[in-house]
């Protein structure tokens, strides 16, 4: 069998067409106005094993289409969180984040299995919040 290299989608989680799931099932209620919100994405890769150099290319890379300071992400071994605060989500920024791991990936003969990306809709205030929460 052959070896994968690069960003793979793992199709027994996500289906045979690997896709963003927009998910309104779990949405926080913070304060009392959805006037304005934001969304949280949930990257789900398998744990990382690999030279942290590596791991911080990767992660530089995931930001880098999204264009948001240091504080709108948090990195844990199995969640990639992006609190998007500022309007509209234009989707393909997560394309274009996704071909960047990809790329390094590749070029690193690295397998990164994602298991799946959620998009959550969430009031401003608790996107606020959680980014200024961050470390």
């Amino acid at each position: 069998m052959e070896k994968q290299i690069g960003l793979i989608y793992n199709t027994s989680q996500m289906g045979e067409n690997p896709s963003w799931l927009l998910d309104s099932t779990s949405i926080e209620t913070f304060g009392s106005s959805w006037t304005d919100f934001g969304y949280e994405i949930i990257y789900r890769p398998q744990e990382i094993r690999a030279t942290t150099e590596l791991i911080e290319e990767l992660k530089k890379t995931f930001m880098k289409p999204f264009g948001l300071s240091d504080k709108h992400y948090r990195f844990e071994p199995t969640f990639w969180r992006v609190y998007w605060d500022r309007g509209q989500l234009r989707v393909n920024l997560l394309h274009e984040s996704e071909k960047g791991l990809d790329r390094v990936a590749r070029e690193n003969n690295l397998a990164l299995m994602l298991n799946d990306v959620i998009i959550q809709p969430r009031p401003v205030g608790y996107i606020r919040k959680m980014v200024e929460l961050n470390k």
